[in-house]
């Protein structure tokens, strides 16, 4: 999302966080009720990777959006991503450009699952492909939270992302 798009992407009821890029593709956004106690906690652009983190205090909750770009190395990625694990009470989302459906021969992919486990937090997707192409499909969005919590993904379709059922 560029940032001078955001103005179009306003929900009644709703604050919205959000790390754009200046370029097409990528960005990060989170929406939440305007009744419940919160505050971003985090905003950065580093090395291809968007972050925007909302912290909703009255839940001891915080949330993160994160964009992986392609561009950016996996091994590049893995500390950010082990300081949010470390904490306790973290709910990752993102389209982290990871696809979970390759087989663990690929040592990015098994450090990246490694990170995610070694700090007992799981990877929430039951849906085997979250981005399918006429050539391809692959899981490459994530939800990742800490294994004492529980929850539900669902897939939707919306016309402002190339991710489709």
């Amino acid at each position: 999302m560029y940032q001078n798009e955001t103005k179009f992407y306003k929900f009644n009821g709703y604050n919205g966080y959000h790390n754009c890029r200046e370029a097409r593709g990528g960005g990060t956004s989170i929406y939440v009720k305007n009744n419940l106690q919160q505050e971003e906690i985090e905003s950065i652009y580093k090395n291809y990777v968007n972050i925007i983190g909302v912290k909703l205090t009255d839940f001891h909750l915080n949330i993160y959006a994160i964009y992986r770009s392609q561009k950016n190395k996996i091994n590049d990625f893995l500390p950010k991503l082990e300081e949010i694990v470390t904490g306790k009470n973290n709910i990752i989302i993102g389209d982290i450009n990871i696809n979970l459906n390759l087989k663990n021969t690929n040592k990015d992919i098994v450090s990246y699952k490694e990170t995610v486990h070694s700090n007992f937090y799981k990877f929430l997707n039951k849906v085997r492909n979250t981005r399918c192409d006429k050539e391809t499909k692959t899981n490459i969005d994530h939800v990742i939270l800490p294994n004492k919590m529980t929850g539900k993904v669902d897939l939707q379709y919306t016309p402002i992302s190339d991710h489709k059922k």
